[in-house]
């Protein structure tokens, strides 16, 4: 784990906050007028993967990334879905998580580390926790 970044990360059910080795808190806030974000799981860099909650005609979720300088990047959702969430991440920053078509259908999702997205397989129902890539 490098000094400076994150041996823990979490969410406080508003804000994904991590703490570094020395216990010093940060939160990573509400990007892009989130209304709360939850972690989903940081690689050995430091590069955080979590989902962000928006107030809209009904409840609208993106994948989000934010960079070791706490930076973040919306991963979006696919062309007419309403929702996508990151389940995990890679050391190289590739996400992989799920989200919804236009067709309604719930499909994985692999965000590569310049945030393409390519559309895996449909899923059952919403992804949980994926396993590591």
């Amino acid at each position: 784990m490098l000094p400076d970044r994150p041996e823990q990360a979490s969410c406080d059910c508003h804000n994904t906050v991590y703490w570094n080795r020395s216990g010093q808190l940060t939160d990573l806030g509400l990007p892009f007028g989130a209304k709360s974000t939850t972690f989903g799981a940081m690689n050995e860099s430091g590069v955080i993967a979590g989902t962000a909650a928006f107030e809209a005609p009904g409840s609208v979720t993106h994948a989000i990334r934010w960079d070791r300088r706490d930076r973040p990047t919306d991963l979006g959702t696919l062309p007419g879905g309403s929702w996508s969430m990151a389940g995990r991440i890679n050391a190289r920053g590739a996400v992989v998580g799920g989200a919804e078509t236009a067709d309604h259908a719930t499909h994985a999702v692999y965000w590569d580390p310049a945030g393409q997205p390519t559309i895996w397989v449909p899923c059952p129902e919403p992804p949980g926790v994926l396993p590591p890539t």
